[in-house]
């Protein structure tokens, strides 16, 4: 099954898309004729994009600083962001643990066993 969406959004667009529901952006693509196909797999590559760079951005931290904290491979964070990686289920659900209560995560990895070591690898 393949979708419409754009390929680049003007920093005016990106910004009222990101206060949209699915259906909205879904419904706005619809009346846009300069939208292009894409499939399923890069509609949920998008999705989990958005996931990390909304989880990220709540912390106030950098991509560098929030890898270091929450233990992710810093490439694999970047790679997500940006569409280029698309993450397993216990990533998404790590990122959606993170999202709902970044402090305590941080205090649960403070007190791990991996020291500093990344949980998540490239």
């Amino acid at each position: 099954m393949t979708r419409k969406i754009e390929t680049a959004l003007p920093a005016e667009l990106a910004a009222r898309q990101a206060g949209m529901n699915e259906a909205e952006i879904e419904r706005q693509a619809a009346l846009d004729e300069t939208h292009l196909e894409a499939s399923d797999a890069m509609l949920e590559r998008g999705r989990a994009a958005r996931l990390a760079r909304q989880t990220r951005e709540a912390t106030g931290l950098s991509q560098r600083a929030f890898a270091r904290r929450f233990k992710i491979n810093l490439r694999r964070l970047q790679d997500l962001e940006v569409g280029r990686y698309k993450p397993d289920s216990a990533l998404l659900a790590y990122l959606r643990v993170i999202n709902a209560m970044p402090e305590a995560v941080g205090q649960v990895l403070d007190d791990s066993p991996t020291g500093g070591r990344a949980l998540v690898s490239a």
